[in-house]
């Protein structure tokens, strides 16, 4: 219809994209048949889960973990159509963590100048009541969780330690470019992506499909986009 407005979300492309390309692989190859663990229900994280039970396949396995359970259960339900899908909490996701194949941090925990810069999917985290403390310094609700902190670092590591060698930790927050999550999974030997490459993608897929006219330049654009 002409004149009509429609809504379009490439977050799901650029990420699993950015993920095939970095395994020299395809998006409907990479991690065909696999089992993966994705934390977060987020817009992001809606369509990265998404994305990545279509990769995975019918004969594939996703595990979905976040604070709100009608959030997960609701984003299991809609991962199911593609691939098996379940949710998993904190206090049975060390029984998960030896199988999965891809780990992916789909929450802003981690994200740079953020109160919980420090912290990671993988342990317990302040109340949600207390992270945004406007009246408070950094310093002092550092102080004030620091228990927190150091109980998230130390399941952290736990969990990390379950891990087989080849999962692959992915983080899709790209600044810093590399979180607590990804720099303690590098010093456990694990392969590591950050979000960089999935915010470049999906930058460049957004661009092609609000102008069709340069889909037959998509590299170029990437390029341009990525000196930027």
């Amino acid at each position: 219809t002409v004149g009509a407005m429609v809504g379009s979300n490439t977050d799901g492309l650029g990420f699993v994209g950015s993920i095939a390309k970095h395994l020299n692989s395809t998006i409907e190859k990479f991690c065909e048949n696999k089992k993966a663990i994705i934390f977060g229900t987020g817009g992001a994280a809606k369509a990265c889960a998404v994305y990545l039970s279509k990769s995975l396949g019918q004969n594939g396995k996703i595990f979905i973990m976040g604070r709100s359970l009608n959030k997960v259960n609701d984003l299991v339900e809609k991962c199911s159509t593609y691939t098996q899908a379940s949710s998993v909490d904190i206090k049975n996701i060390a029984d998960v963590l030896p199988n999965v194949d891809f780990l992916v941090n789909a929450t802003s925990l981690g994200y740079e100048n953020d109160y919980l810069e420090l912290f990671t999917p993988l342990g317990p985290t302040p109340d949600k009541d207390s992270i945004f403390s406007k009246d408070v310094s950094k310093n002092e609700w550092m102080e004030k969780n620091q228990s927190t902190l150091l109980q998230n670092f130390s399941s952290t590591i736990k969990n990390l330690n379950e891990l087989n060698k080849k999962c692959l930790v992915v983080d899709v927050v790209y600044q810093p470019p590399q979180t607590m999550l990804l720099k303690l999974a590098k010093y456990f030997g694990l392969n590591t992506f950050t979000g960089q490459s999935m915010n470049l993608l999906q930058a460049a897929y957004g661009f092609i499909k609000a102008f069709n006219d340069y889909e037959d330049r998509f590299n170029e654009i990437k390029k341009i986009m990525q000196k930027c």
